[in-house]
């Protein structure tokens, strides 16, 4: 553009601002495009860390519908840190609702017997089992 007069009319200026509002116009479309790209690729990163967070909390045997919420953090490794000690808190909890035997043998007749040192009464309880007494 080039000003070759000192002074111009209210319409030649408008006619040279035409181009540059519409460049103006199209750069705001291109920002306002740039934006929204943005903000999707915000969107997907943001589940892509919900999908390798619960790929994590699978691998560590936990169910992901359950846990997700408490595991959820900003990145996978914070996020990781947490399935691991929900993981030894389970496995904990495993072991302390197992089977625990509670040492309530039961002693039978030979048993007894063998403990009184009565040998008598030890074939007794054999024969007793051959014979059904």
């Amino acid at each position: 553009m080039e000003l070759n007069k000192e002074t111009y009319s209210k319409q030649e200026v408008e006619e040279m601002l035409k181009p540059l509002n519409k460049e103006i116009n199209d750069l705001k479309g291109i920002v306002t495009e740039g934006n929204k790209a943005i903000e999707k690729v915000k969107e997907l990163e943001k589940s892509n860390l919900d999908n390798a967070i619960k790929l994590e909390v699978t691998k560590a045997g936990l169910n992901p519908d359950d846990v997700f919420d408490l595991v959820s953090a900003d990145t996978l490794e914070k996020a990781q840190e947490k399935i691991k000690k929900l993981s030894e808190m389970q496995k904990k909890l495993e072991i302390d609702s197992g089977y625990k035997p509670d040492n309530h043998k039961q002693n039978n007749d030979y048993e007894q017997a063998e403990k009184a040192g009565n040998t008598e009464q030890m074939i007794g309880s054999k024969l007793s089992k051959f014979f059904g007494k």
